[in-house]
């Protein structure tokens, strides 16, 4: 079974939103691996980033990132950037 890495909610979070609201570091790895979209915005134009932000896990999702960018040597730098909130 196929399931969609971006698909969407109500409020238009996507999993990757869910997991850095929830704080799951390790799920964020995850999805980040599987090339979701660290620019997804939800209603209100939230990013992930920014729900991490709010939890105070920003540092933490960002160390997540970076392993899931190293562990998948097929992402490019600019998805790195992407992923780190400069892109």
């Amino acid at each position: 079974m196929e399931v969609a890495v971006d698909g969407r909610e109500a409020t238009m979070r996507t999993a990757l939103h869910e997991a850095a609201a929830a704080g799951r570091t390790e799920c964020v790895a995850r999805l980040v691996e599987m090339r979701a979209d660290v620019n997804a915005t939800s209603q209100g134009d939230w990013t992930p980033l920014h729900l991490a932000a709010m939890r105070g896990i920003v540092r933490a999702c960002v160390r997540a990132c970076v392993r899931a960018c190293v562990r998948s040597r097929a992402l490019a730098c600019v998805y790195v950037e992407g992923c780190l909130g400069f892109g």
